[in-house]
């Protein structure tokens, strides 16, 4: 893809006001130098992006031979287990029903690997 010209560039805890209410910058880079995820905490929504994905309804971590810093992936995952969340969108998979505890247990697998 052609390169674009950046408007503003998010490094993480900004916060915002939209439509949707108040929305908040995560910096959660491993899967690429400067990946964000963004947390909209009234209604408890979190947009992962690739930071996590979704297999079969099923929240899993981000694909391995797509992620080139396996643990600076794995420090992002457990910054996005502090959030309260009921429901998470990624960006391979969609939406899944998950929390906290969910990503706390993507984070443990994800030391396995």
């Amino acid at each position: 893809y052609p390169p674009v010209d950046v408007d503003l560039e998010l490094v993480g805890d900004e916060s915002f006001r939209t439509r949707a209410g108040p929305m908040r910058v995560v910096d959660t880079p491993g899967h690429t130098p400067g990946h964000v995820s963004l947390f909209f905490p009234d209604e408890n929504l979190l947009l992962a992006g690739d930071a996590l994905t979704c297999e079969g309804g099923s929240l899993e971590p981000p694909k391995p031979h797509f992620t080139p810093d396996w643990e600076e992936a794995r420090t992002s995952v457990r910054k996005l287990a502090n959030f309260d969340v009921d429901r998470v969108v990624c960006f391979h998979g969609g939406v899944v029903d998950a929390d906290g505890d969910d990503i706390r247990r993507i984070h443990e697998e994800m030391a396995e690997e």
